[in-house]
């Protein structure tokens, strides 16, 4: 990978943000993920729109480098659902911890007992999303118009949830 292929990245990432693109955004690094996070963040500023996650266990590396992000979307009324499927303990994520404080954040994590799967994703309203295509591997696709994809997830997040009610009464605290 030359110098400027994270710039072209993002770039395009950003056009399609700015456009509503129905572009396929295919990507494979860390680096790639957090960019297209930090668009999301900013499209559900920029629309007003709501913000749904699914994390194996919000890895402080990836996760603490958004917690801006997270403030200024709670901070302008946008609400964000997390939940983490793998569960751990969380006392030094500043994310989760920012979700935990925030009338606006909602932070679900499931019991180390509870095996759950679901791809890892967010989704910001119902159209633009990234979603891991390959976890191990970083690998996903994300788009900042496409409502098919988005309803599907949509919908994955919704029957988390579901069962997320059925076995607990009411978030975990940490």
């Amino acid at each position: 990978m030359t110098q400027s292929s994270p710039d072209k990245f993002e770039t395009l990432v950003v056009e399609c943000r700015e456009k509503n693109l129905p572009i396929t955004i295919h990507n494979a690094s860390k680096r790639h993920a957090l960019t297209l996070f930090k668009n999301l963040f900013q499209a559900a500023i920029v629309n007003t729109e709501p913000v749904k996650i699914v994390s194996g266990n919000l890895d402080d590396d990836f996760y603490n480098d958004l917690d801006e992000d997270l403030k200024k979307c709670l901070d302008k009324d946008i609400s964000v659902e997390v939940f983490a499927l793998n569960h751990r303990d969380l006392q030094s994520n500043k994310f989760a911890q920012t979700l935990i404080t925030h009338k606006n954040g909602t932070f679900n994590q499931f019991p180390i007992d509870e095996k759950v799967q679901s791809p890892h994703f967010i989704l910001v309203g119902e159209n633009k999303y990234r979603a891991e295509t390959d976890h191990v591997q970083a690998k996903a696709i994300a788009s900042f118009n496409n409502s098919s994809v988005g309803e599907t997830l949509s919908q994955l997040f919704s029957e988390l949830k579901e069962q997320f009610e059925r076995a607990h009464s009411s978030p975990l605290a940490l």
